[in-house]
């Protein structure tokens, strides 16, 4: 009469169902951890603004193969924010602008801190104007690279710099 039948005992143990809860809280509190300050992230969220903007310019300059400066992509300081500005030549109201927090961060470009506005002009080829590749930096708690090629590509390096 003891015996139990393993086939026909079904679910879990009250002992696996405290572990699982004691587990996903441990997790839970660590992970909070990230996303419990603007600035742990502010500075991921600018890079990947920026690089979003940065091919959205490269699109409209291509896609403008006619005209002799096709786009524009403006990058500012403006209060306690990054702006990103994609402008078209010949429009008065630019195409997209993407806003991210500083946080208390700090954007440098090949360098230099960014204060004030910096633009990047795109040929027809899609390329940038100047022949000249960029790093860009984005700092807060944590720093996050894009790199903007002399062909006008954006993108996050997976080595953390810039070649």
């Amino acid at each position: 009469m003891g015996v139990v039948d393993p086939s026909k005992s079904k679910g879990f143990t009250v002992v696996e169902l405290v572990m699982t809860l004691v587990i996903i809280g441990i997790l839970s509190a660590s992970a909070m951890s990230l996303f419990s300050s603007r600035s742990g992230y502010s500075a991921f969220l600018a890079k990947d603004q920026f690089i979003a903007s940065a091919l959205e310019a490269q699109q409209v300059a291509l896609a403008l193969e006619s005209s002799t400066a096709p786009s524009t992509l403006t990058v500012a300081v403006s209060g306690n924010n990054w702006v990103f500005t994609v402008t078209k030549a010949g429009l008065a109201t630019p195409l997209t602008e993407l806003t991210a927090a500083t946080a208390g961060g700090t954007l440098t470009i090949d360098g230099a801190t960014l204060v004030g506005s910096r633009a990047f002009n795109y040929n027809r080829s899609g390329s940038l104007t100047s022949n000249t590749s960029h790093s860009i930096v984005f700092t807060a708690d944590n720093s996050h690279t894009a790199c903007l090629a002399a062909s006008g590509y954006a993108y996050s390096p997976v080595s953390g710099a810039c070649p």
